[in-house]
C-alpha cells in the first residue's frame, strides 16, 4: 500500500522528509520552509530512492519544485485556545503517550515551552519548543488537550522570556 511522503526544503536544513502530515509540523517551522515534492511510495526505502533521483539525478530539472510555503499549511491558533508565541509552563508532571503507544513522563514541573504554528490538517497536535537554560531547546508535540488544561499554565508575561 502506497504511503505519502513529503520532501521539504528550508534555509537551515536544506532538505527534509516527513513521512506523513502528522510528522511535518516541526519541519514546517524551519526558516523559509517549503514543500517541494510529494512522493507516493510503498516503503521508506522506495521514497528515499525517489528523493535521491529528484535531488541528484535530474528529477528537479524535469519536474521542477512545487515550492509551496509552509505558511499555506499552518494555523496560528489551536482549538484549545493556545496561540503561536504563547509561553506555557508545566505545573503538574503527567504521563505522555507517543504515537506508537509508548508512555513517558513529561518534563519536570517549571519547564517552559514556546508555542509554534500548528498544522491545519492536524490541529489537535500542539507544536512547542522547550525553553531551556541555553535558550531554545528541541521541538515537542503535545497531543493531549486535557493535559494542557490541567498540567500547563499560560504565562501572561511571555515577552519577558
Amino acid at each position: 500500500m502506497k504511503q505519502r511522503y513529503e520532501l521539504w526544503e528550508s534555509d537551515d536544513s536544506n532538505t527534509l522528509v516527513a513521512a506523513t502530515g502528522e510528522h511535518r509540523g516541526m519541519t514546517m517551522c524551519e526558516p523559509n520552509s517549503r514543500l517541494i515534492l510529494i512522493i507516493e511510495a510503498d516503503s521508506w526505502e522506495e521514497a528515499r530512492s525517489l528523493q535521491e533521483d529528484y535531488l541528484y539525478h535530474g528529477g528537479r530539472e524535469k519536474l521542477g519544485p512545487l515550492d509551496i510555503p509552509a505558511s499555506d499549511f499552518q494555523i496560528s491558533t489551536y482549538p484549545c485556545g493556545l496561540r503561536e508565541a504563547d509561553i506555557v509552563e508545566i505545573i503538574e508532571e503527567h504521563p505522555i503517550t507517543d504515537p506508537e503507544g509508548r508512555e513517558y513522563q513529561s518534563f519536570p514541573k517549571g519547564s517552559k515551552f514556546r508555542i509554534y504554528p500548528g498544522d491545519k490538517a492536524f490541529p489537535q497536535i500542539i507544536l512547542a519548543r522547550r525553553i531551556d537554560d541555553n535558550g531554545i531547546g528541541q521541538f515537542h508535540s503535545i497531543r493531549d488537550f486535557e493535559a494542557v488544561r490541567h498540567c500547563y499554565r499560560k504565562l501572561e508575561n511571555s515577552d519577558d522570556l
